[in-house]
């Protein structure tokens, strides 16, 4: 048997990873498996790329992060969710996803809750050093007044 070179805590700060260019890696590995099932396939078939826009429904939710009212092509109707954007390959027997995106509302009007506040960096250093000098002077006051 083979050695096992990584621990699973290696993998799972793998999985964890934020930084990690996520996308990038499916769009690798479905061109590496689509090329494959082409190989396997009959050359007359022909291949199609697909671009499928679902509505993920939401309807009983309330505190989920983004949660909007999104258009249900289906029904012709607005409700609660997300629209899941999926392109992929297909050859009419396999579909293989290449790109995910889970999708909100570009309208404030349409979001259910607030929207998560987003701190850019310059924000959160006025934030940090008001807080210093805030502590900083509260300090100041109590060592004058003793």
């Amino acid at each position: 048997m083979g050695e096992n070179i990584h621990s699973k805590n290696t993998y799972y700060r793998f999985l964890e990873n934020d930084s990690f260019n996520w996308p990038r890696l499916l769009f690798l590995l479905s061109a590496k498996v689509t090329s494959y099932f082409q190989s396997l396939c009959n050359p007359s078939r022909c291949g199609l790329f697909v671009i499928d826009d679902s509505t993920i429904h939401r309807d009983r939710n309330k505190k989920a992060d983004l949660l909007a009212r999104t258009y249900d092509h289906v029904t012709g109707k607005y409700c609660k969710g997300f629209t899941l954007l999926t392109r992929g390959w297909t050859d009419s027997f396999i579909f293989i996803p290449v790109l995910l995106n889970l999708l909100s509302s570009t309208q404030e009007e349409n979001y259910c809750n607030e929207l998560p506040i987003i701190w850019d960096v310059s924000q959160m250093w006025l934030i940090f050093f008001t807080a210093i000098m805030t502590l900083n002077r509260s300090a100041f006051i109590k060592e004058r007044l003793s």
